[in-house]
């Protein structure tokens, strides 16, 4: 394995990780108790924002940042979201929030106003959940006693749901390629094999 399928591999699980936070995040947010009431939005917004941590995380780490790097943000959503290394990133959500947008505007569930999909009012959400989940709020979404309702966050659904399908598209190009590399790696030994013998 050279270094690059290593990187790959360590991206990849970093993926996997906050694809597991994110599918959290979906499976709380289309539960009829969710559907209920406003028991499980901190929840949500809880694994949902560790999910996206985790997300950016690894895309920083597939575009060369080493691991400590990685970790050396901390819980710092918005630096995450920020850095350059994101930037294809940024436009691969930006251009999936949008659709979930138009979508949900279709959808009879949401008795919102929906007017055309914006970029700020996107990042102020993912900036207003950066800071509830990192140390400048006392790390709010994870202790939420004390909490004003001034700390009110952004509404889970945008979020977890275009965060979710990029991370899992990620994920599924990441292993197709991984299969491709294989089996390419496997024909090229079998292709050496047979001019040995021949």
């Amino acid at each position: 394995m050279d270094d690059e399928d290593a990187w790959s591999a360590i991206a990849a699980d970093w993926l996997a990780e906050a694809q597991r936070f994110l599918l959290a995040g979906e499976v709380l947010r289309q539960s009829d108790e969710y559907k209920r009431g406003k028991l499980l939005v901190t929840p949500t917004l809880h694994v949902v924002a560790h999910g996206i941590e985790l997300f950016l995380k690894a895309g920083v780490i597939r575009n060369g940042a080493t691991e400590i790097e990685a970790r050396k943000f901390g819980h710092d959503i918005l630096a995450l979201w920020n850095d350059g290394r994101n930037q294809t990133t940024r436009t691969d959500i930006l251009t999936a929030a949008a659709e979930e947008w138009q979508a949900a505007a279709q959808n009879p569930y949401w008795k919102d106003d929906f007017g055309a999909f914006e970029k700020a009012p996107f990042e102020e959400y993912l900036q207003r959940l950066s800071e509830l989940h990192a140390k400048e709020s006392d790390y709010a979404l994870r202790y939420t006693m004390g909490c004003t309702p001034e700390t009110a966050g952004p509404k889970p659904h945008l979020l977890s749901a275009t965060f979710y399908r990029i991370c899992d598209r990620y994920l599924r190009e990441m292993t197709h390629a991984s299969q491709e590399h294989a089996m390419s790696d496997g024909a090229a030994c079998r292709h050496r094999q047979a001019a040995r013998r021949g």
